[in-house]
């Protein structure tokens, strides 16, 4: 199997595992922002400092700018999305979602100085009309979620960008570890800065294993995903989530008894065409690389 494939293949089990963790971030009520991104981290940096170890790797190595990129945007991108979802259905952060390939098309093209190919844009044009279609009666309230999360969204473009244009001694475990330890200084931070401290719900096993859940899908699904972009063209697997909106469309179904209307259908399926576009393109290996 070829390096390209592998990659996707990463890309589409990663993002299952994130549609799942999202319905995972709604169903957990009894627990706020940072005690969610907290325990999420706090896992990661133990099971990447176990690994790291086991493979005789260290944890600081150098091309440390892509990781300090990667930490900081990748941070900012769990903590915004974590504090949004809740108040959004699953279909809108699909939806949100598939922004990132024409935010991370901008910068790479600024990052690797290669102009993006023509029929990409057609592409991206075309997912962008479907994502206007399928999030315009939400549009009205302009809620601070929606924003919230679009920031998220900006900011992991920028990640992804860092990821693949790092040097090879940065792997997938040094990405992981950089954002979670980020991550979990902040949410401290966050903790200690409200009125008072949140509860922990100890009593309630099901809390917990919401809790414990969210933490581990987070925790496999960004090792997968920074292991792909990494490797191969980060545009080419970023678009590759269009297929996100399947999955967030069944869980709101299923869980939430939520759907969205035939506006709704349409855009899905213009961002379906959208991933036609981008298969083409991809036949002739798009130069948006490291190499």
């Amino acid at each position: 199997m070829t390096t390209g494939n592998t990659g996707v293949l990463k890309i589409h089990a990663a993002i299952a595992l994130l549609a799942a963790s999202n319905a995972l971030i709604k169903l957990a009520d009894a627990w706020v922002t940072p005690q969610l991104v907290l325990s999420r981290s706090a896992l990661a940096m133990l099971v990447v400092y176990v690994l790291l170890k086991r493979a005789g790797g260290r944890l600081w190595t150098k091309g440390k700018f892509p990781l300090l990129v990667r930490g900081i945007s990748g941070t900012l991108a769990l903590l915004l999305s974590v504090e949004a979802i809740p108040q959004l259905q699953l279909t809108t952060v699909s939806m949100l979602n598939q922004l990132s390939p024409f935010f991370t098309a901008l910068l790479a093209s600024v990052a690797f100085r290669k102009l993006v190919p023509l029929q990409q844009w057609l592409a991206i044009g075309i997912a962008l009309l479907g994502v206007w279609l399928m999030l315009m009666p939400g549009l009205v309230e302009l809620q601070r979620s929606f924003w919230l999360y679009l920031a998220g969204v900006i900011s992991a473009s920028v990640g992804y960008v860092a990821i693949n244009k790092a040097e090879t001694a940065c792997t997938s475990l040094h990405f992981v570890f950089y954002t979670s330890s980020f991550s979990a200084l902040l949410s401290i931070g966050w903790l200690f800065s409200l009125p008072e401290l949140p509860p922990i719900p100890l009593h309630s096993g099901a809390d917990m294993l919401l809790l414990l859940g969210y933490s581990v899908l987070t925790l496999l699904a960004s090792l997968l995903m920074t292991s792909a972009f990494q490797a191969g063209n980060v545009v080419k697997l970023n678009a590759i989530s269009y297929i996100s909106i399947l999955y967030a469309i069944g869980l709101d179904f299923l869980i939430f008894n939520s759907w969205i209307d035939l506006k709704g259908i349409l855009g899905a399926l213009l961002v379906g065409l959208s991933v036609l576009f981008f298969s083409g393109a991809f036949k002739n290996r798009l130069s948006l690389s490291a190499n």
